[in-house]
């Protein structure tokens, strides 16, 4: 073996040690001058003004406190039911005050309407305020999981860094074409523009946060998100009955057909505005509509519950290559301390187990806001 092959596997195994001497003294100077230009020339995003260690905390449940106080739609629906309220108690003193029989029929079907009306208010405001809540975990999942991806890129970045060291050496020495070292900067850099647009869409996320929770829109968060992964026990067909029976949407229509069916019952051909064929007909509408919804919500019941059971799967598999990683830790640390690996071969492992966390974090956050919007009535 020649001699310079000799030094090439020396530097394999100690990481190119040689590095961090190479060229300190040649280039002393210039990096001097450009870490004084880097400070004086650094300009901190709007978005980085607070330190991570004195971020304000923020858990689900005070993000949805400050949700239902700014959201529009939950004070629509207030305001809708002062209306409906008060709508109501005018068509109670009409009806009362009223001797004229056409006028009565006429207003017990629109006191069964604004009824049937008010009730669903209520019921539609209850499901906004369970499908916020679950929006909010939504927008609490997405923003730990993009910071979790930015800190795994970091770490990436870092590890192709010090590769970058070792090819630039390698070229030095003449072991690697300058060409095949341009390419991997260029690809380095690439993926630091790449981290560039994970900053900006955390910053999006925070953004489409505060506005859910009516704070001023530059405002960043320490976001407490506990979640507990449990497989569900019950079968599709329990899920899709309760799914079913507890659906705001089908229990509106039902209401409906209360109504139109009382209508028609009460029909009087002598005072009516309507015929009762026109009253029936709409009766068999809202009963087709019924049957559709119906169809409909099965199918999204079934298709979430089965989302959920290969989620399941897929957490079981990703849980067996962790354990499988896991089980190579020890080695790999005696192999680094017998010099047989590099300190950079084990970083790069290690890597791999950060991956591979991070992965089974997200499958299982994913499946508890699943199994949440699934089990919440009105909310699939």
């Amino acid at each position: 073996m020649s001699q310079s092959a000799k030094a090439m596997e020396k530097l394999d195994l100690f990481d190119f040690f040689l590095i961090e001497g190479w060229g300190k003294l040649k280039n002393f100077f210039g990096k001097l001058l450009a870490a004084v230009l880097a400070i004086a020339l650094i300009q901190v995003p709007a978005f980085a003004a607070q330190e991570p260690d004195k971020l304000e905390e923020l858990t689900v449940d005070q993000a949805v406190s400050l949700a239902l106080q700014a959201s529009p739609e939950i004070r629509n629906f207030g305001d809708s039911k002062e209306t409906l309220e008060e709508n109501l108690d005018t068509m109670y003193d009409d009806y009362y005050s009223s001797y004229d029989y056409a006028s009565k029929l006429r207003y017990i079907n629109q006191i069964m309407e604004l009824e049937a009306s008010l009730a669903k208010n209520g019921e539609n405001t209850n499901v906004a305020k369970d499908k916020l809540k679950i929006s909010v975990i939504n927008l609490f999942s997405s923003i730990i999981s993009a910071q979790r991806s930015l800190e795994i890129t970091d770490d990436s970045l870092a590890l192709t860094k010090k590769e970058l060291k070792i090819a630039k050496l390698r070229m030095e020495l003449g072991y690697m074409a300058k060409s095949d070292y341009d390419a991997q900067v260029a690809s380095y850099d690439q993926r630091v523009k790449n981290r560039e647009t994970q900053e900006i869409g955390i910053q999006n996320a925070f953004i489409s946060l505060n506005k859910t929770i009516g704070r001023s829109l530059d405002r960043v968060y320490d976001l407490q998100l506990y979640t507990v992964y449990e497989p569900i026990q019950k079968t599709s067909q329990y899920h899709i009955e309760f799914v079913v029976a507890n659906s705001v949407e089908l229990a509106g229509i039902r209401k409906d057909i209360d109504v139109a069916k009382m209508k028609v019952e009460r029909h009087d051909s002598l005072v009516s505005t309507e015929t009762k064929e026109s009253l029936e007909k709409a009766v068999a509408q809202l009963e087709r509509n019924l049957y559709e919804t119906e169809r409909n919500l099965n199918q999204k019941a079934l298709s979430a519950y089965n989302t959920i059971k290969n989620q399941e799967i897929q957490h079981e598999v990703e849980v067996m290559k962790l354990d499988a990683l896991k089980s190579q830790v020890a080695y790999k640390e005696k192999q680094l301390e017998l010099g047989r690996i590099t300190q950079l071969s084990l970083d790069t492992f290690m890597y791999q187990f950060e991956q591979q966390e991070e992965s089974i974090r997200s499958i299982e956050v994913s499946h508890y806001i699943n199994v949440l919007t699934l089990t919440t009535p009105g909310t699939t």
